[in-house]
């Protein structure tokens, strides 16, 4: 059986490094695997992995981050998917991470992030301050 998850079909056919995934937002040990691995070896994970920067309250939050800017082209897909809904909190967990990218990853995410800005309601603005997060990327883009 397949299901879909930020566009990516994921298989229910588990892989050593399926069997790495985190099972709950305190579960870093599962991180290790990954972090030792080449990074094209575990590019199919990203999706799942970023769905961890949905709550960035979540402890593990963090060290998914550390993990996603290993491979960083691999995030920018993925990336755009969260910048078209509109769940705040994980947008505004991606911003922080596009704004740790190389310059070169960030500029392909560009236009998103303009279109993403004009989209942006005054309500999320007051409660994550989505659009400075855009206008830093931005900036940093234009220097």
């Amino acid at each position: 059986m397949q299901t879909v998850r930020l566009g990516v079909s994921v298989s229910d056919e588990m892989t050593p490094f399926d069997l790495a995934m985190p099972h709950d937002k305190h579960d870093f040990t599962s991180l290790e695997p990954i972090e030792v691995s080449e990074p094209s070896t575990w590019v199919h994970l990203v999706p799942e992995l970023l769905i961890w920067l949905q709550d960035p309250n979540w402890p593990i939050s963090g060290r998914v981050k550390e993990v996603l800017l290993l491979n960083p082209t691999a995030v920018i897909d993925p990336i755009r998917l969260v910048l078209e809904g509109d769940d705040g909190g994980w947008q505004s967990n991606c911003l922080d991470l596009v704004l740790r990218l190389p310059r070169d990853a960030q500029g392909m995410l560009r236009s998103d992030l303009e279109a993403f800005s004009t989209r942006i309601s005054d309500e999320s603005d007051l409660e994550w301050h989505l659009r400075s997060d855009v206008k830093k990327v931005l900036s940093c883009l234009a220097t």
